[in-house]
């Protein structure tokens, strides 16, 4: 407990530094707390809205923005300074942090092998702008993987608990290129906005995983993952409310990682991480087990 309110104090702490960008917007509130969300914290950076900019993300990673490519809400073409906000995703326990997945849509439609996700916000004078209509950004990552059927998703958040990737009209591409002379190859694409951002493929699944809760242990108070072994794929299983089931398709042969996290009363959690392969419709019972904040993210951190 003693922990868990120096991890509370912690984030206060580094929230309160900057009150000119919330830092954490794109984050939805569930009943899951994650004080260690600090590990979220994104960079920052600056570009002249007139001119073309090639901003370094590090680890090889770079965002291009055309000169005279951004706007105001009230759609106002801005020059001058712009802020960002950038906040990147390198691993399957980041997902479940940030309270997002690797779903494809709103429903149940199979889910996505991530290569790539970050978060872009940008301000001017404090105040979000975005990306004018007939512009677009470019995104550079390192990769080793070929990505003949990649495409470009958008995040979105179809209600305050319930996140899912819907496709953009680009698609992704093999690319080479340089930074401070170091060569990199990997990702490239394009994206008509600034936000949740991913490039990957579809992945459609054919049987049926479904998970019964406990009883005392609330549907609202839950969530449930299927965590894909072999790609970066975090399955967030939905709860069908004629059932009171979590469900979601997942494709024959996939092992993985069944991931049950509940915090019925704040503080108190309960949590089950069970291997799994997925060989036919399977039904289980969840039994998740009374335990502490800190346990739960070492077993997340080790996915």
């Amino acid at each position: 407990m003693k922990l868990n309110v120096i991890f509370l104090l912690f984030l206060i702490a580094i929230v309160g530094c900057d009150k000119d960008v919330d830092e954490f917007e794109p984050y939805v509130k569930t009943a899951i707390s994650f004080p260690e969300v600090v590990d979220l914290k994104p960079i920052y950076k600056q570009f002249n809205a007139d001119e073309m900019s090639e901003i370094d993300l590090g680890d090889g990673d770079v965002l291009v923005v055309p000169a005279h490519s951004i706007i105001d809400q009230s759609g106002a073409l801005l020059s001058g300074k712009i802020d960002l906000s950038i906040t990147q995703i390198h691993r399957k326990a980041d997902l479940i942090y940030a309270f997002l997945n690797s779903n494809n849509g709103k429903l149940d439609n199979g889910q996505l092998e991530n290569y790539h996700i970050i978060n872009i916000k940008a301000y001017h004078e404090s105040k979000e702008v975005f990306v004018k209509n007939g512009h677009q950004i470019i995104l550079k990552s390192p990769s080793d993987v070929s990505i003949p059927t990649g495409k470009v998703w958008t995040g979105e958040h179809f209600s305050s608990n319930n996140f899912g990737w819907n496709q953009a009209s680009s698609t992704l591409e093999n690319d080479t290129w340089s930074i401070d002379g170091v060569a990199y190859s990997g990702v490239r694409y394009k994206a008509n906005e600034f936000g949740w951002l991913t490039g990957a493929k579809e992945i459609t699944g054919e049987n049926t995983l479904c998970v019964n809760l406990i009883e005392g242990t609330g549907p609202t108070k839950t969530k449930v993952y299927f965590i894909y072994d072999d790609a970066f794929c975090v399955a967030e299983l939905k709860i069908f409310s004629d059932t009171g089931k979590f469900c979601g398709t997942i494709p024959s042969g996939t092992s993985g990682r069944l991931i049950i996290i509940n915090e019925e009363e704040k503080g108190q959690y309960r949590y089950q991480n069970t291997a799994l392969t997925i060989t036919e419709d399977t039904s289980i019972s969840a039994l998740p087990q009374i335990t502490v904040l800190e346990d739960i993210i070492l077993g997340l951190n080790s996915l």
